[in-house]
């Protein structure tokens, strides 16, 4: 089992940018991916929205569905709705500061 300061010098006690790990200089950390939030969001909150879809069909068909099934579907549609809207604003204020 290693002592607490070996573990402090193999990980670099704190990791800094550029700081020497056991002799060896530390590479930068790479750039964050930018992503398309709204997009991915709005995927999700449509499929939720099919699937609501369909369940209403099938019920209304008269094939037994849980009542749960299709309240999960409209509550992960809601949800997505909101999450759309969140990543839409926090996106604008993000290009805002720069």
């Amino acid at each position: 089992m290693r002592r607490p300061s070996e573990v402090l010098m193999i990980t670099g006690g704190g990791g800094g940018r550029g700081r020497s790990v056991g002799g060896v200089e530390r590479r930068p950390d790479p750039a964050p991916l930018e992503t398309n939030d709204v997009a991915l969001v709005a995927g999700g909150t449509a499929l939720w929205a099919v699937a609501l879809v369909v369940l209403l069909v099938l019920k209304a068909g008269g094939t037994e569905v849980h009542d749960w099934w299709w309240q999960m579907c409209a509550a992960g549609a809601a949800l997505g709705l909101l999450g759309v809207r969140y990543c839409r604003r926090r996106r604008a204020s993000l290009h805002e500061r720069v």
